[in-house]
C-alpha cells in the first residue's frame, strides 16, 4: 500500500472519467464516490457487493432502483455509509445518462485497486484529504507534481485530545473552529463519536463531512458559519467534548501589552461571553468561553493554542474568570514547529466542568518530539495523557498548583511558570511583581525617549556636522 500513488491515481482519473474538477459540483461528485470506495477497503471489503453494483450493473442500465433497494436492506456497520450512498447516487443522478455511465466504466477499476488494500482509516483520511488538495489547486503547473506541498495539520493534535478525554462511550463532539477539520477526524478516528459537529467559514464542509465518515463518526453537522457569531449557531450544553486549534497570535508588543482603560472588549449579543473579560485584539479568550458555553455540565474542552492567553496582562481577566470558577484542569506545553517550521509552542489548555478540587496540572511536554526535517514530529503521546491521568511519569516533568496560588500569582498559566515550584509551594519570583518592575522600567525609558526626540527638535539646524 502506497498513500501517495493512490492520491495520484485518483487525481489523474478524475479528467479520465470525462469529469471536470473546475466544477464544484462535479468535485464534489468525484469526492463523494472516493470516499465511497475508501470506506469499503477500511470495513475489509464488506461493502463490495453494493460497489460492483454501482460501479458495474448501473453504469450497464443507468437505473438505481435495484441499487436503493440494497441499500435499504444492507446492514451498515455505520449509518453515515448509507447516508453517503445516498449522497452519491443523487449526486450521480444529475449528470446526464452518457457521462454517468462513462464515469463509472472508468472508475470500474478502483474495486481491485492494489493501492488501497489493507489502509486504515488514518490512511483513508490522508488519501482523501490529499486529493482534495490537488484537485482544488489546478492553477499549479503540473497537478500531479512530485514536489506539490501539502497544506497538513498534523494527526497529533486529535490524537492526543482523545487520550486526554479517554472515553470509550458513545459521545458527541464539537469543534467551532474547524478550518478543514483534521482535529476533529483524529480524534473521531480514535475515539466512539456519535455525532461530530464543526464549524467553519471556509467552503470545506462537505469534504469535512466526508472526512468524517471516513473517520466512522454515526453523525454529522458540519457548518459553514462563525463560531462567535453573535448569536450562537448551536445549543448550550450541546456536547460531550469541545476541542479546537486557534492559531497562535504574537507580535512584538505581546509580552506588555496592558489593558487600557478605554480597551475595544469583544461581546456577543447572547451574552455567552463574559462582559468585558475579552479584548477586540484577542478573541482567543472568545473561543474558550464558547467552548465552555457548548458542553454538559460534566464536560471537557481541550484548545491547542499559543502562550499568549495564557499570560498576557491584558486578558488577565478572562484567565481570572477561568480560576475563579475552578475551570481549568490542566495546562500541557507542547513542542514548538509542530505545523510549521516558524510555529512557536503550543499548549493543551483543559478546561472541565464540575471539577471536584481546586489543583490545576502542569505538564511539561515541550521535548516530546522528534525531528523530521524542518518540523518537529510529537512523540509519546502515552506518556502524555499518563502523567495528565494523574501517574508518575520518568519522561516528563509536572507541578501540581492549586487555584489561590495561581490567582495570587498573576493568574499565569505558563507551564514554565511553575516548573521551579518544589512540595507545590510556590516560587519567591512573583511574576505580578516582575511584570509591573518591567512595566515601570519601560515607562521610564519611554520618558527618557521623549526628552531626546523633544530636545533634538528644538536644535535641529543648530547644529553643525
Amino acid at each position: 500500500m502506497n498513500i501517495e500513488k493512490a492520491v495520484i491515481e485518483f487525481t489523474s482519473n478524475i479528467n479520465h472519467a470525462g469529469l471536470n474538477e473546475q466544477i464544484v459540483d462535479e468535485r464534489l461528485l468525484y469526492l463523494c464516490l472516493i470516499a465511497v470506495v475508501l470506506i469499503n477497503k477500511v470495513e475489509a471489503n464488506t461493502h463490495h457487493e453494493l460497489l460492483t453494483m454501482l460501479l458495474t450493473q448501473t453504469a450497464k442500465t443507468g437505473e438505481f432502483d435495484d441499487l436503493l433497494n440494497n441499500l435499504e436492506k444492507f446492514n451498515f456497520t455505520k449509518r453515515s455509509y448509507y447516508r453517503l450512498y445516498l449522497e452519491l447516487i443523487e449526486r450521480l443522478k444529475e449528470l446526464d445518462t452518457e457521462k454517468r455511465k462513462y464515469l463509472l466504466n472508468q472508475s470500474s477499476h478502483y474495486l481491485t485497486l492494489d493501492v488501497i488494500e489493507g489502509i486504515s482509516r488514518t490512511d483513508a483520511v490522508v488519501i482523501y484529504n490529499h486529493t482534495v488538495q490537488r484537485l482544488q489547486q489546478m492553477n499549479v503547473k503540473d497537478k500531479l507534481s512530485d514536489h506539490f506541498i501539502y497544506q497538513d495539520i498534523p494527526s497529533c493534535f486529535g490524537e492526543l485530545a482523545s487520550k486526554l478525554v479517554n472515553n470509550g462511550k458513545k459521545h458527541k463532539i464539537y469543534d467551532p473552529y474547524a478550518l478543514t477539520g483534521e482535529v476533529s477526524i483524529y480524534y473521531s478516528i480514535n475515539s466512539n463519536v456519535e455525532l461530530a459537529t464543526t464549524e467553519t467559514l471556509v467552503q470545506s464542509s462537505p469534504y469535512i463531512i466526508h472526512m468524517l465518515y471516513i473517520a466512522g463518526v454515526e453523525n454529522t453537522d458540519s457548518k459553514n458559519s462563525f463560531g462567535l457569531a453573535q448569536q450562537a449557531n448551536i445549543e448550550p450544553a450541546m456536547t460531550d467534548v469541545a476541542l479546537t486549534l486557534l492559531d497562535p497570535t504574537s507580535s512584538k508588543e505581546d509580552e506588555h501589552l496592558q489593558k487600557l482603560d478605554n480597551e475595544p472588549m469583544f461581546s456577543v449579543a447572547d451574552g455567552r461571553i463574559i462582559e468585558g473579560t475579552v479584548p477586540a485584539k484577542f478573541k482567543d479568550h472568545a473561543f474558550i468561553q464558547h467552548l465552555l458555553y457548548s458542553i454538559k455540565e460534566d464536560g471537557t474542552a481541550i484548545i491547542f493554542l499559543g502562550k499568549g492567553p495564557l499570560h498576557r496582562e491584558i486578558e488577565k481577566s478572562a484567565r481570572a474568570y477561568l480560576l475563579e470558577n475552578n475551570l481549568v484542569d490542566a495546562v500541557i506545553e507542547l513542542p514548538a514547529k509542530l505545523i510549521k517550521p516558524r510555529t512557536v509552542s503550543l499548549y493543551a489548555l483543559i478546561l472541565t466542568k464540575g471539577r471536584s478540587n481546586n489543583i490545576i496540572k502542569f505538564i511539561d511536554a515541550s521535548n516530546c518530539y522528534n525531528p523530521a526535517g524542518r518540523i518537529n514530529e510529537i512523540s509519546d503521546l502515552d506518556e502524555i495523557a499518563e502523567c495528565y491521568h494523574s501517574k508518575n511519569s520518568d519522561l516528563l516533568q509536572s507541578a501540581t498548583i492549586d487555584v489561590d496560588s495561581i490567582i495570587e500569582n498573576g493568574c499565569s498559566l505558563l507551564v514554565s511558570s511553575y516548573m521551579t515550584y518544589s512540595n507545590n509551594s510556590p516560587s519567591r519570583v512573583s511574576i505580578e511583581r516582575v511584570r509591573s518592575e518591567l512595566f515601570a522600567m519601560q515607562n521610564k525609558t519611554d520618558s527618557i525617549l521623549k526628552t531626546i526626540e523633544k530636545a533634538l527638535k528644538n536644535y535641529r539646524g543648530k547644529i553643525e556636522f
